[in-house]
Formats: C-alpha cells, structure tokens, sequence
C-alpha cells in the first residue's frame, strides 16, 4: 500500500513536471519586429546625413557652420531620437533598446549643446560625432535584433 502511494506521488509530480514543461513557454522578448529596426536605421541614415551635410557643405574657418544654420537640423533629430525612445519605451522587456536610446539623444544634445555654445565645430569632432552615432545606432540595432534570438518558443 505504501509503494503504490509513493508511486502514485512519484506519478502526479513527474506529470506535473512534464505537463508544465510541455505547455509553457519562456519568452524573455516580445515577438522580433522589424518596423523597430527600420525606424531605428532611418533615424540612423538621418543623423549621419545631416552631420556629413554638415562637413562637406560648410567650413569652420569661413563662418558658414553657425549654430544658426543648423538648429533646425539639430531639432529633427532630436524629434526622432525622442520617437525611437517612445517607440521602444511601450515595448515589454526592451528596457535595453530604450535606455541605448536615451543615451543616444543625451550625447546628441551634450554635441548640440557645444556647437551652440561655441557657435562653430571642427571637422575633427563632426566626424568623432558620426564614429560616436553610429556606435550608438549600432548598439540600438544589436539590442533590438537581439530579441529575436532570445524568443525561446
């Protein structure tokens, strides 16, 4: 009588263990999705455009890269970059994407907030700028894709 109790104790875990196995899934990131990425590669391909347009089109000798040339460009970013964070903000267990991201637009602002202080920028840190973007973008890109490695269905 004491096996058969034991066994059946034995049985009902081992189930219960199996069926619970069975039927659930461990899902550490929502769905992959790929609008995500796109917006983050557009606000990427905007950011890196307007601060080449900034090298090539303008001279830090000749007072053609006043902060005033480019405020608008600046404000355009920063709107996107506070779009991706929203984006990524709503989105369950992308805690890392969004903080990238809001890292992202504080260096955006700290590099606009020098070109307005100084009302002018060398070439060197225009380009140090899109080194340092294009990091930023890249870390947003691998922490968003990443999630769809992580989908354990």
């Amino acid at each position: 009588m004491k096996t058969s109790a034991k066994a059946l104790s034995l049985f009902i875990i081992f189930g219960s263990l199996l069926a619970g196995l069975s039927g659930c899934t461990l899902k550490l990131a929502e769905d992959y999705d790929a609008q995500t990425s796109g917006s983050i590669i557009k606000v990427a391909k905007t950011t890196d455009a307007f601060l080449l347009n900034m090298l090539v089109s303008s001279s830090a000798t000749d007072g053609t890269r006043t902060f005033e040339n480019y405020a608008g460009g600046y404000a355009a970013v920063e709107n996107e970059l506070i779009s991706l964070g929203l984006q990524n903000q709503v989105r369950p267990l992308h805690d890392y994407t969004f903080q990238i991201t809001e890292i992202t637009l504080e260096l955006w602002l700290d590099f606009a907030g020098k070109h307005k202080q100084n009302d002018t920028m060398s070439d060197l840190l225009i380009d140090e700028m899109r080194v340092s973007m294009q990091d930023a973008f890249r870390a947003m890109l691998i922490a968003d894709e990443g999630a769809e490695y992580l989908n354990l269905d």
